[in-house]
């Protein structure tokens, strides 16, 4: 079909990367023939163009993925899931994100201080920070799924990712998916999430 066929002609003309912007920026669209999961259903990997179907509006395609002051950034290694967004009360969230505060952020960074992964793009500097519980200069601790809905403080629910511009460029793409939602009933997005425990 049209919205396809768009997504792999973006592949053929700038790679994953390409087709990366125009799936997770389409995160407002209507999907075609989709009901409210209740759950979170992964739909794949950004390379996995093929499978996914009338999952782009193309009108919803330009504007705000990957923006940072201007500049337009391309987020590889990105998760897309289709969900059913349902926004939490602001107690519950409020006490999740108490705990995040107070405990699950600090325990997370010294559960990955010598993850393989970390130890291959942090120095040694960095890890010992980490060992700490403490947050490395230029990093955040990022929830994949938001305490706002269906996400948790469970470690494979975080991230350790880069404060510029890759999580802003997550914040502003969220912000967007969420700020026209309705307050009840069924609202079928597309969430992106970086893939690992560290990003990028």
């Amino acid at each position: 079909d049209n919205t396809k066929g768009a997504v792999t002609d973006a592949y053929q003309r700038n790679g994953l990367a390409g087709a990366a912007a125009m799936v997770v920026t389409a995160s407002v669209a209507e999907l075609a023939g989709t009901k409210g999961l209740g759950t979170v259903e992964k739909v794949g990997t950004l390379g996995d163009v093929a499978k996914l179907g009338k999952a782009v509006e193309l009108e919803k395609l330009e504007g705000y993925l990957g923006t940072y002051k201007g500049q337009k950034v391309l987020l590889q290694n990105v998760d897309v899931v289709k969900m059913d967004y349902v926004r939490r009360s602001t107690a519950d969230r409020n006490l999740l994100r108490k705990e995040f505060d107070n405990g699950v952020r600090k325990k997370f960074l010294k559960d990955i201080a010598n993850n393989p992964e970390v130890v291959k793009r942090l120095d040694a500097f960095d890890r010992s920070v980490l060992a700490k519980g403490v947050v490395p200069d230029g990093y955040q601790v990022h929830h994949k799924l938001p305490l706002d809905d269906s996400g948790n403080n469970n470690f494979d629910n975080l991230v350790l990712i880069s404060t510029r511009p890759e999580h802003a460029a997550f914040t502003t793409t969220q912000k967007h998916i969420t700020k026209n939602l309705t307050p009840t009933g069924t609202n079928i997005v597309l969430w992106p999430k970086p893939q690992g425990i560290i990003y990028p």
